[in-house]
């Protein structure tokens, strides 16, 4: 399906954003700002990194 590898790829997790660094490539992540994951099972955020990217400039 075209443009579906930009979904969440986790429940309750954002869409896929691209981070440009400047000059130097580019971070793609996924944020949930209230996650049960972890031994703990608290809800806290969390910022998973998909790729980064050094060769997009």
């Amino acid at each position: 399906m075209p443009g579906k590898h930009h979904g969440p790829k986790w429940d309750g997790y954002s869409r896929t954003i691209h981070y440009e660094i400047s000059g130097a490539g580019r971070i793609d992540y996924q944020y949930c700002s209230a996650t049960t994951e972890g031994a703990d099972g608290d809800a806290h955020a969390v910022v998973k990194i998909l790729t980064i990217d050094l060769t997009s400039h």
